[in-house]
């Protein structure tokens, strides 16, 4: 069974032929909830670079929650989490984040709380 694919990106993105293309970013909740309603499961890959990062991604992730249900959700972000780390790292390693990273874990316990509420929800970190 095919699959449809939707990516949320700037207007200016490349288009793809392969890929329904929603315009927009993580700050357009309307477009990432809509979106979501029709989508068999998300992955959000996306990062915001200006001053309110740690609120767009609350408020992307939240919206693609929303929209999902109960269907898929993969949260990713990042090693940052861990900090300055000597050796082999896994999830049970505490995490001490740098300040530019320092959003990150509330925004996954978050992702991961709404997902114990009945919504889906997993979280990566690469």
């Amino acid at each position: 069974m095919a699959h449809r694919r939707y990516r949320q990106c700037r207007a200016n993105a490349s288009p793809n032929a392969e890929i329904d293309t929603v315009a927009g970013d993580l700050t357009d909740t309307d477009a990432l909830r809509n979106t979501a309603e029709r989508a068999d499961a998300a992955i959000h890959l996306a990062q915001d670079y200006s001053p309110s990062t740690a609120t767009a991604d609350l408020g992307a992730a939240t919206a693609i929650q929303h929209g999902l249900g109960s269907r898929p959700y993969v949260h990713t972000g990042g090693a940052w989490v861990y900090g300055n780390t000597i050796g082999v790292v896994d999830e049970t390693a505490p995490q001490s984040p740098p300040p530019i990273t320092s959003w990150r874990p509330d925004n996954e316990r978050r992702v991961l709380a709404r997902a114990a509420d009945g919504g889906s929800g997993a979280s990566s970190r690469g």
